[in-house]
């Protein structure tokens, strides 16, 4: 079974945008459609390889246009299918995961550069640095905050943006990565995190490389290997309160029977620094405002919008429902001549 871990520490960053139709105040004047999955995070932060597979191509963000299957064969440059996308990374999954194809394809966007030694044809395994987060878009974006947008598709790059996309949730829920917190925008969620579950296919009684961040603290590999399914509660609460005893080191607030992501922690500070957008960072591309922090103009703005919208809608109805209900009148009185 694949082992799998998030892009980004999530003990730092959060989901922006999901999958699906939504509102993007920055960039539109309607709801469209958002056929990834954004990460949040200030510029540097690295990204890593959440599952094994292999580089289909890299694209830039300069250099000449270039056609996909030219950036196939090692060429650099804009691919045009990917215009707006930057800096990015193609992998190709040759994987089995419950209600994929495969294989399927990945995508890392709008990256500052790419991580070393990457170009097509090499194998990348997980959590191998693919690059780091950045706001590239081939100038189609000026401003755009900072963030990941990762995407996940069902046939070889560039394909259709609405119909060969999948959402991510997906491949992280077959991977036993569950989307934790947010909230539901229109057709889809935002904010939240990815945990791993502690007892799914990626979780460390499985997978020893989910506890690879344990190894700075003195665990043994074969000791994790030796865990058994039963034994996980008492080998986590183990753990837990190993761990409590370091100097510094606190949990965060996890759910019941997941793995708190500060124990994969050392395997994103080995390869950079991860940090939340800082205030007043543009973020708004990325963080839709019904989650934007309380009081930011982001916010402010958003909830202006939809109390006018919301009363827009209230007068709409009022005046919608008047005029069916004198039609009924008006019909009543002319079936009663």
């Amino acid at each position: 079974m694949t082992c799998a871990i998030p892009p980004l520490d999530q003990s730092e960053v959060r989901i922006g945008r999901g999958y699906g139709i939504g509102y993007n105040s920055a960039r539109t004047v309607r709801d469209q459609l958002h056929a990834g999955m954004d990460f949040v995070a200030s510029g540097g932060a690295p990204v890593l390889a959440p599952l094994p597979g292999v580089v289909d191509f890299l694209t830039f963000d300069d250099g000449p246009r270039i056609s996909a299957d030219q950036a196939r064969g090692g060429a650099r440059g804009q691919v045009r299918q990917m215009g707006g996308y930057g800096n990015a990374v193609v992998l190709r999954h040759d994987v089995a995961v419950p209600g994929l194809p495969n294989p399927f394809f990945t995508s890392y966007n709008h990256m500052r550069g790419h991580g070393p030694g990457l170009a097509p044809g090499v194998a990348v395994a997980t959590g191998q640095l693919l690059g780091t987060v950045g706001g590239t878009t081939n100038r189609q974006f000026p401003g755009m905050g900072a963030h990941l947008h990762m995407e996940l598709r069902r046939v070889p790059f560039p394909g259709s943006y609405e119909r060969d996309t999948l959402d991510p949730n997906l491949m992280w829920s077959g991977l036993g990565i569950d989307w934790i917190g947010g909230r539901t925008e229109i057709e889809r969620r935002v904010g939240g995190q990815l945990l791993i579950r502690a007892d799914g296919p990626s979780g460390p009684a499985v997978c020893p490389r989910t506890t690879a961040g344990l190894a700075a603290f003195g665990y043994s590999r074969t000791r994790v290997e030796r865990v058994k399914p039963h034994d996980l509660p008492f080998y986590l609460s183990g753990i837990d309160a190993y761990m409590s005893e370091l100097p510094g080191f606190t949990f965060g607030s996890v759910p019941a029977g997941y793995v708190d992501p500060v124990r994969l922690k050392t395997s994103y500070s080995s390869k950079g620094t991860t940090q939340a957008p800082r205030e007043g960072s543009p973020a708004a591309d990325v963080m839709p405002p019904d989650y934007a922090p309380s009081g930011s103009p982001v916010a402010t703005a958003a909830g202006a919008a939809a109390s006018a919208g919301a009363a827009a809608v209230g007068n709409s109805a009022i005046w919608i429902g008047g005029g069916i209900a004198a039609a009924i009148v008006i019909a009543g009185m002319m079936k009663g001549r």
